[in-house]
């Protein structure tokens, strides 16, 4: 399938397609790509063993302040779960 019919079929419009394709990502998922590497490197560097609670307390005691809870949504689309 092209892109002309896939737009067709979703409704939207090619300019509209191609603006999308040619968009950066934005400071907030490149922030979130980096803390996914920070993140896998805590949960591995101490065995599997560490949730979001604990990474969060890690990553502060590194100057990286961020929420639990994205800690969290982070791990969870990594599929990374604590034993």
């Amino acid at each position: 399938m092209n892109s002309h019919h896939a737009c067709q079929t979703l409704q939207v419009s090619r300019s509209g397609f191609y603006a999308y394709l040619k968009r950066r990502p934005s400071s907030r998922h490149v922030e979130n790509e980096a803390l996914k590497e920070m993140i896998k490197a805590i949960f591995y560097e101490h065995k599997e063993r560490y949730g979001s609670v604990r990474i969060t307390q890690e990553l502060c005691r590194r100057g990286i302040h961020v929420n639990h809870k994205r800690v969290g949504r982070l791990l969870h689309q990594l599929g990374l779960y604590a034993k």
